[in-house]
């Protein structure tokens, strides 16, 4: 599709269709992949992992002198 339309827009004034009809196959692929990630999984990020605080311990000065 890419090369028949820029065949078909070959002059350099109408080189925006072929790059608005990429953009849009783009997003199409990108909408559908995600509608389908959410069908199957339910949702599209692991958000309660990404937003979720490590607990660290707290090492005291010695102990980290100990280490090195």
């Amino acid at each position: 599709m890419t090369f028949a339309s820029t065949i078909v827009f070959s002059r350099p004034e109408q080189f925006l269709f072929p790059v608005l009809m990429s953009i849009g196959s783009v997003v199409a692929a990108s909408a559908c992949f995600a509608a389908f990630v959410r069908q199957r999984r339910g949702h599209l990020l692991h958000a309660s992992k990404c937003l979720e605080r490590q607990k660290y311990t707290e090492v005291s000065q010695t102990a980290l002198g100990e280490l090195g």
